[in-house]
């Protein structure tokens, strides 16, 4: 992290010394100021700007070392992957070794209304290339708002921590999938009322067929977890006990929140009562034992995660609450999940 915050002061150091070249080009040639200082403001304008985006990222645990930069600028700019033919398995650009487990760039496209074709990473583990197993189980993380499924595996460096705890036998192995759900600001993967994205519908139905059709994932559903951060945190209850009910053996909640903050949601009742985590459990039924894990920084607070955790409690989950010292931020939610991922492994028997 202190390397990002180095750059971050470059940048506030050269944005200074641009706009002083710039205002001293305009004073000593007042008659050719623009030709003369045009440049300078410029290069003035453009290290402000990263000074800003270093300042916002750093902060909020979006870039935590170099990799998460280079993972964000190619979500955000790179060219996109090219969809898979049917029935091809994906084949990492670096070959796994029996330590190192390798992620790679898909594209899983979308038949559901409103949601585009999702630029997607996945983590396949260590030993894949190899032929170490058949099959795998796998766990689907949901990034928050606004963001990118490479949050997961940039700000996150969750694969990192992967290859530790598998090529030591403290984890099986396991793929995980983090498809990107097209949130920008105050945005939540759920369904839309009208003719808004389906993205809760994008997940059910062609995240998890294309996982199927092209990677060597166990159908099962206590072979499957559903998880995710913030507003991934409320998908991740919302789609797991709802739409997507019966399909997934375990919850990995974190930073969930009880009221979806998109405002064409709010306005319709039956919308939000479908994107809102207490509705939802309460029309889920008897739960029967699922493992569900609710992580929470300590900024935020524990009485929307205590809430939730009641009534989960009520609907028969076996419900793990933890609090973690920590902001809303991917530092918090590497923590958590690395907490969480491992708990649910051992409650549903992951070999």
């Amino acid at each position: 992290m202190w390397q990002i915050w180095a750059a971050v002061v470059v940048a506030i150091l050269l944005a200074v010394v641009f706009l002083w070249l710039a205002i001293r080009a305009v004073r000593r040639s007042p008659e050719r100021r623009v030709a003369r200082s045009l440049g300078w403001w410029l290069a003035a304008v453009l290290a402000v700007t990263v000074a800003l985006m270093g300042i916002g990222g750093a902060s909020s645990g979006y870039f935590t070392s170099w990799r998460s930069v280079g993972l964000l600028l190619q979500a955000a700019f790179g060219a996109d992957p090219d969809p898979l033919p049917p029935g091809e398995r994906v084949r990492p650009v670096r070959a796994t070794t029996n330590e190192r487990g390798s992620v790679v760039e898909v594209m899983i496209p979308s038949t559901s209304p409103g949601v585009p074709d999702a630029d997607s990473f996945v983590y396949l583990p260590p030993g894949y290339s190899q032929g170490a197993q058949e099959d795998y189980p796998i766990a689907y993380l949901m990034h928050g708002s606004p963001g990118y499924a490479s949050d997961w595996f940039g700000a996150a460096d969750l694969d990192g921590a992967l290859d530790d705890l598998i090529s030591t036998g403290a984890l099986p192995a396991m793929i995980v999938l983090a498809p990107d759900m097209d949130l920008g600001r105050a945005s939540e993967p759920v369904n839309y009322p009208g003719e808004g994205p389906q993205r809760a519908t994008f997940f059910t139905q062609d995240v998890r067929s294309w996982a199927a059709d092209h990677l060597p994932v166990r159908a099962a559903a206590d072979q499957q977890v559903i998880g995710g951060m913030s507003a991934g945190g409320l998908g991740a209850l919302t789609i797991g006990l709802g739409e997507g009910l019966g399909e997934f053996g375990g919850i990995l909640s974190i930073m969930p929140y009880l009221t979806p903050e998109a405002a064409v949601v709010r306005g319709d009742p039956e919308a939000l009562a479908a994107a809102s985590p207490l509705p939802v459990i309460a029309a889920a039924g008897d739960l029967d034992g699922m493992p569900i894990y609710l992580g929470i920084p300590s900024v935020d607070g524990t009485g929307e995660g205590e809430q939730i955790a009641e009534a989960l409690l009520a609907a028969g989950a076996d419900v793990e609450l933890h609090v973690v010292p920590g902001g809303h931020d991917w530092e918090a939610a590497r923590l958590l999940a690395l907490d969480g991922l491992p708990r649910l492994v051992a409650d549903l028997g992951w070999q």
